[in-house]
């Protein structure tokens, strides 16, 4: 159903029961586990596709997208293959970080 959300490009519906599959996911895997890491990601992704410029949204996507990074550079740190998906944290992390000071800036 969350990822049937995300193909329809339903974001704000997807990152809602994103959240209630975080938390299950939460009280059945460790914190650093890879599918921790990996759902935060797309949660991260989803709540940045529904922003439309909203301050509040884009803070704490980038929330999420800070804790994506810690998960995956401790479950995924080791291997080309695996820096890959960093690397799209990293990206994502920067594009929030420009949004931001854009949004600060028009202040």
């Amino acid at each position: 159903r969350f990822y049937d959300r995300i193909e329809l490009q339903q974001w704000r519906e997807s990152w809602t029961l994103g959240r209630y599959i975080l938390a299950i996911y939460l009280l059945i895997y460790p914190r650093f586990h890879p599918i921790i890491g990996l759902h935060l990601f797309s949660l991260a992704k989803c709540m940045w596709n529904d922003t439309c410029k909203d301050k509040d949204k884009i803070v704490e996507s980038y929330e999420i997208v800070k804790a994506t990074k810690k998960v995956l550079e401790i479950t995924h740190g080791d291997g080309f293959e695996n820096r890959k998906i960093i690397a799209q944290v990293m990206d994502l992390e920067i594009n929030m970080q420009i949004e931001l000071m854009e949004i600060e800036k028009k202040k």
